[in-house]
C-alpha cells in the first residue's frame, strides 16, 4: 500500500513539473465533465420535453374524445342490442366445488320485463366499437339475449355484449335491457353497468352507467387490458374456484 501511494506521489510531481502535461490534463477532464453534465442536462431537458408532449397528446385525446348521451325515447328508432341482466347464486358442496344457481323460472319470457335506452354519440370522435358490461361479476350476470338459455343450461356466466358496428358522432342507438318481472339488479353505491368502447384514435374509454335511474358519469381512458378483462369471465371463474381472489 505505501509503494502505491509513493508511485501516485511521483506521477503527480512530475506533472507538477511539466506544465504542458498538467496543462494537457486539464483540458482532458474539463472536457470530460462539460461532456458529462451537457449529457446530463440535455437529457434531462429531452425527458422534459417528452413528458409535455405526452401529456398534451393525452389532453387532445381527451378533448377529442367519444362520449355518450342519454336520449328521450324515439320510437322511429329500431333496436340495435337486446341484453338480458339478472343476479345469480354460487353454491359450494362439501369438497368445495361451486354450481352456478340462477333464479327459477329465468328462462320464461313471461317473467320478464324490459326498458329501452337510446344512446347518442356526441363526443368528438367516431366509436369503432362498444360494449355494455356488467360491474359486478360476483353477482349479476349479462348477456345477449338471444344466450340467455344457453347460459343457464350451461350453468355459466357471462358480462358483457358487444356492439361491433361503428357510432359516427351525431348517431344514435337503442337498447333492449330485459330483467326478470320485480328483480331488477343494481348496485347501491356503483354504477350496475357501464359502455366500454374503443375510439377511431384506439384509445380505450369507460362510462360508468346507472342504468336504473338513467345516468351516466362522463368518460375516462382506460387502458387495453382494463378493456379486455372488464368485458370476459376468465377471472370471474378463477375467483369462483377461490373466493379469496374476490
Amino acid at each position: 500500500m505505501n509503494k502505491f501511494i509513493e508511485i501516485l506521489k511521483d506521477v503527480f510531481n512530475y506533472i507538477n513539473k511539466n506544465s504542458f502535461l498538467a496543462t494537457l490534463i486539464g483540458i482532458i477532464v474539463g472536457w470530460i465533465l462539460n461532456f458529462i453534465s451537457t449529457a446530463y442536462f440535455n437529457r434531462k431537458s429531452e425527458n422534459r420535453k417528452q413528458k409535455e408532449k405526452l401529456e398534451n397528446e393525452k389532453k387532445k385525446n381527451f378533448e377529442n374524445k367519444p362520449e355518450l348521451y342519454i336520449e328521450k325515447e324515439d320510437n322511429n328508432l329500431d333496436i340495435s342490442m337486446e341484453i338480458f341482466i339478472t343476479p345469480f347464486n354460487i353454491k359450494y358442496d362439501e369438497n368445495n366445488n361451486y354450481e352456478i344457481i340462477y333464479p327459477k323460472g329465468i328462462k320464461n319470457k313471461n317473467k320478464h320485463d324490459f326498458k329501452d335506452v337510446i344512446i347518442k354519440n356526441i363526443g368528438k370522435s367516431d366509436i369503432e366499437c362498444l360494449d355494455i358490461v356488467s360491474t359486478n361479476k360476483k353477482s349479476i350476470v349479462l348477456t345477449d339475449y338471444s344466450f340467455l338459455e344457453t347460459l343457464v343450461d350451461n350453468k355459466s356466466v357471462w358480462y358483457s355484449c358487444c356492439y361491433d358496428r361503428k357510432i359516427r358522432v351525431g348517431d344514435k342507438i337503442k337498447i333492449r335491457i330485459y330483467f326478470l318481472k320485480n328483480n331488477i339488479p343494481c348496485m347501491m353505491f356503483s354504477s350496475t353497468l357501464a359502455f366500454l368502447f374503443e375510439d377511431q384514435n384506439h384509445i380505450f374509454w369507460e362510462q360508468p352507467y346507472f342504468y336504473e335511474r338513467d345516468n351516466i358519469y362522463s368518460p375516462h381512458n382506460i387502458s387495453y387490458k382494463e378493456f379486455r378483462n372488464s368485458a370476459n369471465a376468465d377471472d370471474a371463474y378463477d375467483c369462483f374456484e377461490n373466493p379469496s381472489l374476490w
